[in-house]
C-alpha cells in the first residue's frame, strides 16, 4: 500500500510538469519509454499470439489484464493493477520505488526496475488524458 501511495506521489507530481506546455504532444499521440537516456515514440502493439500487449521496452501484459487495467474507475487501482501485471505481487512485496533505506527498520530494498517504471508512468499519463 505505501509503495502504490508513492507511486501515484511520483506519477502525479510529474505529470504536470511535463504535459502543462501546450506545445508538448498529447499522451494521446504517442506512447514514451525510456531506453538508453532517452525517450522514444513507441506504439502499443498486440503480440503475433494475440494474447499480450507489448507496452514498450520489454513490458508486456496479458491482453486480459490490459483490458481490466484500462476499465480502473480510479487512479490509484490503474497504477495498482499495472504495477502487478508488470512485476507481480512478489516482486512488488520485495522492493521499493527508489531502493533508498527505510527510515524506521534501517534497511533498503532493490528499486524497481527503472525502463519498467518509465512504461508505468507513461501509461497513467496517457491514461489519464
Amino acid at each position: 500500500m505505501q509503495l502504490q501511495q508513492q507511486l501515484l506521489k511520483a506519477l502525479k507530481s510529474s505529470s504536470t510538469a511535463k504535459y502543462s506546455d501546450p506545445g508538448t504532444p498529447s499522451p494521446k499521440e504517442t506512447l514514451q519509454i525510456a531506453e538508453s537516456g532517452c525517450l522514444n515514440e513507441v506504439e502499443p502493439s498486440v503480440s503475433s499470439k494475440g494474447d499480450e500487449i507489448h507496452l514498450g521496452g520489454d513490458v508486456r501484459v496479458r491482453r486480459e489484464a490490459w483490458s481490466r487495467i484500462q476499465n480502473s474507475t480510479r487512479d490509484s487501482l490503474f497504477v495498482k493493477e499495472l504495477a502487478v501485471a508488470i512485476w507481480g505481487t512478489k516482486t512488488l512485496g520485495e522492493r521499493s520505488l527508489t531502493g533508498k533505506e527505510c527510515p524506521t527498520t534501517k534497511t533498503s530494498r532493490q528499486p524497481l526496475t527503472p525502463q519498467k517504471l518509465q512504461t508505468l508512468k507513461v501509461c497513467y499519463k496517457e491514461w489519464l488524458y
